[in-house]
Parts: C-alpha cells; structure tokens; sequence
C-alpha cells in the first residue's frame, strides 16, 4: 500500500461512514482494485471515525454514560433494574440503547461464522447490498414524517434498529441508511433517528473493531505511519460528512441519497461481471 491509496481510503471512509451511502460496500469495491486492504488499516480508519462520533455527539454521549453508571449503582445498592432503568428518560435511553446491540450481536456473529472472510469479496452480495439501501431510503421518501422524539423510544424501535444494523454488518448494506430508514418509518423525527443510530453504532463499531484485534499480526513502522495519515484524513471528511447529514435530517431529505445507491448497485453489478 502506498500514500495515495491510504489517503484514498481515508476519503472513501470519512465520506461514506456517515452519508446513508454503505462505506463498507465502498470500501469492498476499493478492494477489488487495491488488494486487500491491511487490518491495522482498516481498523485505523474506523478508530478514527468513532472519535469524529464521539467528538460531535459528546453531549449525549456523556449523558448515556452518566445515566448507565447512574443506573448500575442503583442496582449494586440494592434498587429493581426496572425502577432503576424507568427513573428518567435519559436513563430509559441508555437501556434501549442496549437493548438494541442485542439483535445486532446475534446477527453480526452469525455473518461472521456463516460467511467469514469471503464477505467484502462477495460483489454480488454488495450490489445487493446497495440496492436495498436505496430502497429503504425510497420508502422514508413516501413515508409520512414521524415526530416522535429520542424520549418517546419504545422497546420495539430499539430492537427493529438494532436488527437493521446487524443486517448492514453485511457489505453493501449502509448502516446509517438502514437504521435511520427503520426510525423513521417507525415514526421518529429524522434527526431524533439520526441521534439513536449513531449512538447505538458506537458501541457495535467499537465492538467490532476489537473482535479483529487479533488479525492485526505483526504491525511494521511504514505501514502505522500510513495508517495514521489515512485516519486523518478519514477524521476531517468524516466530521463534514457527519454534519452535513444531520443538516439534512433536519429538513428529512435523507432519500435523495437513494439514487446513488442504484447508481453505487449498478457499478457493482458491471465490475463483478468485468466490464469495468
């Protein structure tokens, strides 16, 4: 791997972790014309994302953790889990948050053991992925816009987000577009989507970076150096592309990113066949 292709990895990260768009199936495609990309790489460029997350969504962050540790010590002193879980809403909020990594777990293990390392090389399988992105944004289109907001979640949307992004452990499948596809077709407001999306991501990601720990082998100077370029880079586009979305889920246009996913399908399609 040399500077440019890292640094192009980097922008394909920073744009498309983001944008309901699938950077894994971005990053499967850059695959096939790079080579496998290096683990440690690969693991780099989604630290670095994670830290975009947590920068730009402190405040909730800080208060999901606070009600969390609020909530277990409720319990070491003796308090219900319900009554320690239903005391408030930000407290309700980190259970659901929780809840939903549930689905997510079980079925992101399952890929894992059915199909292992054979999943970014399967192009079919991400023009697929692509294209049923596409349509659940097509459907948010004809939706009518939800208003229910991050207080009113019920345990049914913690847990049908959750199974959509366990499905989009699936190259191809976006996993912002799924999950913030399935909030508001269950009647969130879009940003309200946005916000439970990316806060129940964090820990999935971060779970999923430590599962390929073990991959990393031995790790030479050279290539930490490019992976340490490659996240920033995937850290400065990153933070835009995150903040562009939210603008966008403020006036709910999140289905005019479902062109390109049957444009995104349709290359799939012509590369897996050989033509491009």
């Amino acid at each position: 791997m040399d500077w440019l292709e890292a640094l192009l990895l980097g922008v394909i990260q920073g744009l498309t972790e983001w944008l309901p768009v699938s950077s894994s199936g971005h990053l499967a495609l850059a695959h096939s014309y790079l080579g496998e990309v290096p683990v440690v790489i690969d693991v780099m460029l989604h630290f670095g994302t994670m830290v975009v997350l947590i920068v730009y969504f402190r405040k909730e962050v800080g208060m999901v953790g606070r009600s969390a540790g609020a909530v277990l010590r409720e319990v070491a002193r003796g308090a219900g889990w319900k009554e320690a879980i239903y005391r408030d809403a930000q407290r309700r909020l980190s259970f659901l948050i929780v809840l939903a990594l549930v689905p997510t777990a079980v079925l992101a293990l399952a890929f894992r053991f059915l199909l292992g390392g054979a999943l970014f090389s399967n192009l079919p399988l991400v023009a697929a992925g692509f294209a049923a992105s596409g349509a659940m944004l097509v459907l948010c289109g004809f939706a009518r816009k939800g208003d229910r907001t991050d207080d009113r979640l019920t345990v049914g949307d913690s847990m049908a987000v959750g199974t959509a992004q366990g499905v989009a452990f699936l190259p191809g499948f976006s996993r912002s577009g799924l999950t913030i596809a399935t909030g508001m077709l269950r009647g969130l407001e879009p940003r309200a989507a946005g916000r439970y999306s990316f806060l129940i991501m964090l820990p999935a990601v971060l779970g999923a970076m430590v599962f390929s720990l073990p991959d990393l082998g031995v790790v030479g100077r050279e290539l930490v150096v490019l992976g340490l370029a490659a996240m920033a880079v995937a850290m400065v586009v990153g933070w835009l592309s995150l903040d562009l979305l939210m603008r966008i889920l403020k006036k709910g246009g999140v289905q005019y990113f479902a062109p390109y996913c049957f444009l995104a399908c349709g290359l799939t399609v012509l590369i897996a066949l050989g033509y491009l």
